[in-house]
């Protein structure tokens, strides 16, 4: 019996191909992209690859890997500045000069990857690679091995990254920003390995469930993972633990939003006012009608992560042998 070919990169790079070809179409290729969710299979696809590089399994993956999280990024900026603008522009205490100054980011953003699509003939040589290179078969037992081995590396180095900082975070992006992100890579290689990673339901009881654990991440859309029978070898990830780290990319997610959202209007402020202003944070946080600062939040970030990497180890306890 003939092994099933399971390539999940293939079927993203499927998806995109045919949303590139219609933004080449449109007069503003860059806003038809991000207003059609390109970012989600370009996040599976850069999750794949991100995965395929580690192991070192072909030269192409990293050019791949390359260009798929570039034109994320781009899209990542894009919606950064629109959900922010779109939250500042309800708010009569932001003043109309500020909010022009966003849009004039926002725009700027979008000119940037309309350029860059036009320069790389919107990406559309790669997607066909990878479409046409027929020899990815992620349904090997031996490949599905090597990534669980990777997976386990990028918990450890979660554990690793965060013993840097034992008292306290200083830096919103570089700090938080960065450890959300890393945590956020293994509920992603989840979804994108599309069904090598199964969600095993374990019977324990433990003492950090309560906090981590909500009925929001039970009933998740994005906690129910596809299932794929008879592949060759599983992932088995710990549901608690799952949905635990769910909760914690949600909730530092919320720390980080209103820690650059205070940084994004201290901006706008510098930026529209002549006169030099002596407290631009307590003028921003005056706007955004906040009652914490941003040192606030970096410590409330560090407390939760001191519980969830440090004291209770949960990251540790994701894959199951």
């Amino acid at each position: 019996m003939a092994t099933t070919v399971h390539n999940p990169l293939k079927t993203y790079s499927q998806q995109l191909l045919l949303q590139f070809k219609k933004a080449k179409t449109t007069k503003n290729p860059a806003l038809y992209l991000y207003t059609h969710n390109a970012r989600t299979p370009l996040f599976m696809a850069q999750s794949v690859t991100r995965i395929l590089v580690n192991l070192n399994a072909s030269p192409n993956f990293e050019s791949w890997h390359k260009a798929f999280k570039k034109v994320e990024d781009a899209l990542g900026e894009i919606d950064f500045y629109d959900v922010t603008i779109k939250s500042f522009i309800k708010n009569k205490l932001i003043k109309k000069n500020q909010i022009d100054y966003l849009i004039k980011k926002k725009n700027k953003a979008i000119d940037k990857l309309n350029k860059k699509l036009i320069e790389k003939e919107f990406y559309l040589s790669v997607f066909n690679q990878i479409i046409l290179a027929n020899e990815l078969n992620l349904n090997n037992t031996l490949i599905i091995n090597e990534i669980k081995k990777h997976i386990a590396k990028e918990v450890n180095y979660i554990s690793e990254f965060f013993s840097q900082f034992p008292k306290s975070f200083n830096n919103m992006e570089l700090q938080v920003h960065e450890l959300r992100r890393k945590l956020r890579w293994l509920s992603i290689y989840a979804q994108s390995l599309n069904g090598i990673i199964v969600l095993k339901k374990v019977t324990t009881k433990y003492e950090w469930e309560k906090q981590f654990i909500t009925a929001s991440e039970k009933t998740s859309i994005y906690n129910n993972l596809n299932v794929v029978k008879n592949l060759n070898n599983y992932i088995y990830f710990n549901h608690k633990v799952f949905y635990a780290l769910s909760f914690i990319i949600k909730k530092l997610g919320n720390i980080k939003d209103l820690g650059l959202n205070i940084y994004l209007i201290e901006k706008s402020i510098r930026k529209t006012h002549i006169q030099k202003i002596n407290n631009v944070e307590e003028m921003a946080i005056k706007q955004l009608q906040l009652n914490t600062t941003e040192s606030d939040l970096l410590n409330d970030a560090h407390k939760i992560l001191t519980l969830f990497v440090k004291k209770y180890s949960i990251p540790q306890q994701l894959i199951l042998k």
